[in-house]
């Protein structure tokens, strides 16, 4: 997974230095479609993410992405291409914390990566029609505040044969509920793997 600096982050007063030592100005959102409860609950921020020296690796890589995307590319491949060697194919989250639309940030990239035998997969706030759907590139779309997201909305997205993250106050260890809007539930925390789940399902996942 690439872990970057979300929605936005780097506007915070204590990454002004390291917007300076790229050379970066102007605003900077890498969620533009997140609502204030997903901001407010990001993994960014989470575990051991959440430590300074974490959160300062997500701002200078984020930086970097931002200011030499070329360099940063050639990185990002030589280290996902050292990962495929050594184990065949591999899952890779590229939004493991923001939700940039790569097929149109990189679509040559995304296509050549799936050729190697990168499975690609990521969780989206964006609708359906915002992003381009590939058999390359597998999205599990993500549930808001009923505001943001209403359950007409989402239930039109399951009915349509999308999967939708929904987070439920179960506790850990305690079941999920088996549906939700009529449509079947399945345990999202039991593995990250998405590219295997049926079609028109909820991706539960214990808050």
């Amino acid at each position: 997974g690439l872990m970057l600096t979300p929605e936005k982050g780097m506007m915070a007063q204590s990454l002004q230095d390291v917007r300076q030592a790229f050379g970066i100005t102007g605003p900077i959102n890498l969620c533009p479609m997140a609502s204030k409860g997903c901001a407010a609950a990001c993994l960014s921020r989470s575990g051991q993410s959440g430590m300074p020296q974490q959160q300062r690796a997500q701002a200078v890589r984020t930086a970097f992405l931002i200011a030499f995307p070329e360099a940063f590319a050639l990185i990002l491949g030589a280290e996902i291409r050292a990962a495929v060697k050594a184990k065949g194919s591999i899952n890779l989250r590229l939004n493991t914390t923001s939700d940039i639309r790569w097929e149109r940030v990189a679509p040559v990239a995304m296509a050549l990566l799936a050729d190697a035998g990168v499975m690609l997969y990521d969780y989206t706030a964006w609708q359906p029609w915002q992003r381009e759907v590939s058999a390359g590139y597998s999205l599990t779309y993500s549930a808001k505040e009923p505001t943001h997201t209403s359950d007409e909305y989402l239930g039109g997205l399951l009915g349509a044969g999308k999967n939708v993250a929904v987070p439920f106050t179960t506790k850990r260890g305690e079941a999920l509920p088996a549906t939700w809007l009529g449509f079947p539930v399945i345990d999202g925390d039991v593995s990250d793997e998405r590219r295997n789940d049926p079609r028109g399902v909820v991706v539960g996942l214990r808050a």
